[in-house]
């Protein structure tokens, strides 16, 4: 619909290249007619179920499982060597503010937080 009227445009040049196997025919449509644009006509709608997409869950590091403190030393894979500044814990979630020499305080989740507590 394009101001309250039904518009049909010509199919994509680049149709032809799909394998038509693939391809499937939803509703039918008018012809186009010379002044570009053709009657409107009622088409039923056409539904399609929804597929359940597959969430791939994030992997945890095992940081987690760790008893976290202020003062500990964590070795992060790409900002090195830091402090846990503060640390905030809502049930199984701990939430670290942890201080890195050159990047600053970062906030991370301990389950995913590509960290290591230093002992």
């Amino acid at each position: 619909m394009l101001y309250g009227r039904s518009q049909y445009n010509r199919p994509s040049r680049f149709i032809s290249e799909i394998n038509q196997t693939l391809l499937e025919e939803t509703s039918s449509r008018p012809a186009a007619t010379t002044q570009g644009y053709s009657k409107p006509q009622v088409l039923k709608p056409v539904y399609h179920q929804p597929t359940k997409a597959t969430v791939s869950s994030k992997k945890m590091t095992g940081a987690h499982t760790s008893d976290w403190s202020i003062g500990d030393k964590v070795n992060h894979k790409k900002w090195g060597q830091g402090t846990v500044v503060k640390m905030i814990s809502e049930g199984q979630d701990t939430e670290l503010f942890i201080a890195f020499p050159q990047q600053g305080v970062k906030r991370l989740l301990a389950a995913f937080a590509p960290i290591e507590k230093i002992e």
